[in-house]
């Protein structure tokens, strides 16, 4: 999962990179400017904006998505308390509005919904990269028109490497994503996996360029 942290604090950007970094990946944005580029240019499933970046309230930023005609979903947090703030934060396009001070697992339960609320609407069935071609709908993968038989948990990762095509996701990451656990005792299993995916989507195509590369120390890409 790919979220932008829209703040122009460092101190409030740091401590929502801490908490999400176990869970997402994250890009953090400090001008309405910047959070405008990175939302156009990448495909996120939920933008969380602090009020207090720039604009009257963090409107300004929400309103500019919609404009843009953007539909990934948003979450303000605010210390401003007013009905009226909240009403006008929502009117200018944010899905969701959270009041400071606020517990760090009910934002990340509110982040997580809003991403699963967008997975069901926006999911493409068809994922694509190369000649690797991954069907949701019939759980079918191919490469060069040649079916590929995977198992369960083979295919999950398969989804979140191409939905995160270019993008070093670590081991925790995967786990968090494929098993929704993070144990250090279970890292093995995933580059366990992730020999038996080379072996299926890689190997047997030796006239094509391998797809999924390991990132020494960090963790592994599908480009």
């Amino acid at each position: 999962m790919k979220i932008l942290i829209a703040t122009p604090h460092l101190l409030f950007s740091e401590k929502l990179n801490k908490l999400f970094n176990k869970r997402f990946l994250t890009d953090i944005a400090t001008t309405i400017e910047e959070a405008l580029l990175y939302a156009v240019d990448v495909e996120y499933e939920v933008i969380v904006i602090d009020a207090g970046i720039n604009g009257v309230c963090g409107t300004e930023l929400c309103t500019k998505l919609r404009q843009k005609k953007l539909t990934t979903p948003t979450i303000v947090v605010s210390d401003v308390k007013e009905i009226d703030h909240r009403v006008a934060v929502l009117e200018a396009g944010a899905d969701d509005f959270l009041p400071s001070p606020f517990s760090d697992s009910e934002l990340i339960a509110r982040v997580s919904s809003l991403a699963r609320r967008r997975r069901r609407s926006y999911t493409p069935n068809i994922l694509k990269v190369r000649d690797l071609v991954v069907d949701l709908d019939s759980k079918q993968v191919t490469r060069d028109k040649t079916p590929i038989p995977l198992r369960r948990k083979e295919f999950d990762i398969l989804v979140y490497l191409m939905a995160n095509k270019g993008r070093v996701l670590s081991r925790p990451l995967i786990l968090q994503n494929a098993w929704e656990v993070d144990r250090e005792n279970w890292h093995n299993t995933v580059d366990v996996h992730i020999k038996y995916l080379r072996d299926k989507v890689d190997k047997p195509f030796p006239t094509s360029q391998p797809l999924i590369k390991t990132v020494y120390g960090m963790g592994y890409r599908l480009d």
